[in-house]
């Protein structure tokens, strides 16, 4: 709609029901779960860490999937944005953990620049 690239809609199937697609058109359906979510459980992909930056939801984060995962989480624990699963065990899965990475995530968010701006401007 209105030339943009809309998400794919998500069915819903309900028995003696048509099927039912939608989507809403400023973000992929489970980003409203996310915002509304205590943490993202796992693996640090490049789409997972947009989420939770644009959520300022904390990523506890499963063993990564290859080389580019493993930098991913190193990165976002280096920023304290997420934690590994294991650590957060230990932590007995503290919710005052997950509510610093929250807050770091808010402060990243502050801080971050606007990529096309910067190359508009010069």
């Amino acid at each position: 709609p209105g030339g943009g690239h809309p998400f794919p809609p998500f069915g819903e199937v309900v028995p003696g029901r048509p099927t039912a697609f939608a989507s809403p058109e400023e973000h992929h359906a489970l980003f409203g779960l996310l915002r509304e979510a205590r943490a993202i459980v796992s693996k640090t992909g490049g789409g997972t860490l947009v989420d939770s930056l644009e959520s300022a939801t904390p990523l506890v984060m499963l063993e990564p999937f290859g080389s580019h995962e493993r930098r991913n989480a190193e990165l976002w624990e280096r920023l304290g944005c997420g934690v590994m699963y294991e650590r957060w065990e230990r932590s007995g899965f503290s919710a005052e953990l997950l509510v610093g990475l929250h807050r770091n995530l808010m402060d990243v968010r502050k801080s971050g620049r606007d990529y096309i701006q910067s190359r508009i401007s010069g």
